[in-house]
């Protein structure tokens, strides 16, 4: 569970996420893509609910159990 955490990012930056595990890392990646919904709290991805088409068209989360073919180069896998 995510207790207290205010994030803000500038166009350009990038963020590193490092924690033990059950920290809630994967947890807020999933609450950015848009595909899991606070219990509490807000959430903007550029100013939009994460949910919202727009938002999340800007947003990209791959993660490392994805089921995507071992055969594929990453641009192939992107392009999906």
């Amino acid at each position: 569970m995510l207790r207290g955490l205010e994030l803000e990012l500038a166009r350009g930056e990038a963020l590193g996420l490092l924690g033990p595990n059950g920290s809630g890392k994967s947890t807020l990646l999933r609450l950015c893509a848009g595909l899991e919904r606070p219990r509490a709290g807000e959430l903007e991805v550029l100013g939009l609910a994460p949910e919202h088409a727009a938002a999340r068209a800007r947003v990209g989360y791959c993660p490392e159990d994805s089921p995507w073919p071992a055969e594929l180069e990453l641009h192939e896998a992107l392009e999906l």
